[in-house]
């Protein structure tokens, strides 16, 4: 499925105010690149890496420390490096980068991963665990078809929910509605001779107040006798 499969560099890189983003876990762990707080390298220490380990489009990045099995597809023209807790996996020319992606976040492969994972403070997939989860592997056309059916119902998904969001927030502003208007005494008819609700919502108030002081007082006399 991959033309190579490979992680960050092994030693600690040097830093720089800026220069070439190096990314850790954290950059990539909601499923997406975050390049608003990275540390930097300078662009000579990105220029001696092996080709294999500078990210280009197309590729998928893989957390394989702790956070394992997190893929993101690379698809920024940005240059970047990533640490060894990082692998980097490149597709073979008649391999859907999309494909492989999806594939990564199915079940079925997490599964794989956590089985070949290693260690106890930190669950660790190595590069030849990694090269050993198996991918089902089916023609380029029925690859695009698998991804473009994926996609139309992720699509759909997030048509449901911003949907479900806008409802929410419609029936929370008819609730509010509601209640204003019935102490403002507008839901139903109202005798003009009726006091407005809010009026006796606020007299109420006050004779639980009154009752309240008379519990005090009450309770003092008593400790008094």
């Amino acid at each position: 499925m991959c033309v190579s499969v490979t992680d960050g560099d092994h030693q600690a890189p040097p830093k720089a105010d800026s220069g070439i983003p190096f990314l850790v876990i954290s950059n990539i762990n909601s499923g997406k690149f975050d390049f608003s707080n990275t540390r930097y390298v300078p662009e000579s220490y990105y220029q001696s890496l092996q080709e294999n380990k500078t990210p280009k489009k197309g590729d998928i990045v893989y957390s394989v420390v702790g956070s394992y099995g997190i893929p993101v597809l690379v698809e920024t023209d940005i240059k970047f490096c990533f640490q060894r807790h990082i692998a980097l996996l490149r597709p073979l020319e008649q391999v859907s980068s999309k494909y492989l992606l999806y594939a990564l976040k199915a079940n079925f492969v997490m599964e794989q991963a956590t089985e070949v994972a290693t260690g106890t403070a930190q669950l660790t997939v190595t590069l030849t665990g990694l090269r050993k989860i198996k991918v089902p592997y089916v023609s380029f056309p029925e690859q695009m078809e698998i991804v473009k059916r994926i996609e139309a119902a992720y699509s759909l998904i997030e048509k449901i929910e911003s949907k479900y969001f806008q409802a929410m927030s419609s029936m929370n502003n008819l609730d509010q509605s509601i209640l204003s208007k019935a102490f403002r005494g507008e839901l139903v008819e109202q005798d003009p001779n009726d006091e407005p609700a809010s009026v006796l919502l606020e007299r109420i108030q006050k004779e639980r107040e009154k009752e309240k002081t008379k519990v005090k007082q009450t309770g003092a006399k008593k400790l008094k006798n």
